[in-house]
């Protein structure tokens, strides 16, 4: 006879405590899909899962997917929102680090966005990132 797996006995990776990795949603819903699979193919013939059971199931994967939606529209208005705030400091005197350990400041000419959506300014003759910018001066400099 064949019994259907115990609820949370399902083992995933964890990262350990204070780890800030985490599983990416792509791979959180093939899990679920993977445990739900597992159901299904092991449950006892003469006692099935209930319509309940399963109805909730499935509101959980569309929950899931929705979240999935949810995070990738959050993280393209993140984006769209940096690439305004740094179209804001065109024309502007900024300071800035330059990764190694030096302050450069110098007017900025131009934002860029690498293929990763990184965005960084072109200050001068170099770049930097957007997030090392440390002071931003007035207009008039």
């Amino acid at each position: 006879m064949t019994t259907q797996p115990a609820s949370g006995t399902a083992s995933s990776p964890s990262p350990a405590a204070g780890s800030s990795l985490r599983p990416s949603s792509a791979a959180l819903k093939d899990q679920f899909l993977q445990l739900l699979i597992a159901q299904l193919r092991n449950q006892d013939p003469m006692r099935p899962m209930e319509d309940r059971e399963f109805i909730t199931q499935l509101a959980q994967f569309a929950v899931l997917e929705q979240l999935e939606s949810l995070d990738q529209e959050f993280k393209q208005a993140s984006a769209f929102a940096q690439l305004g705030a740094a179209s804001g400091l065109i024309g502007r005197t900024v300071a800035a680090d330059d990764g190694s350990g030096s302050v450069i400041s110098g007017r900025v000419s131009a934002v860029l966005v690498d293929p990763a959506g990184r965005i960084t300014l072109k200050v001068g003759d170099k770049t930097v990132p957007l997030n090392a910018v440390r002071k931003i001066l007035s207009e008039e400099g």
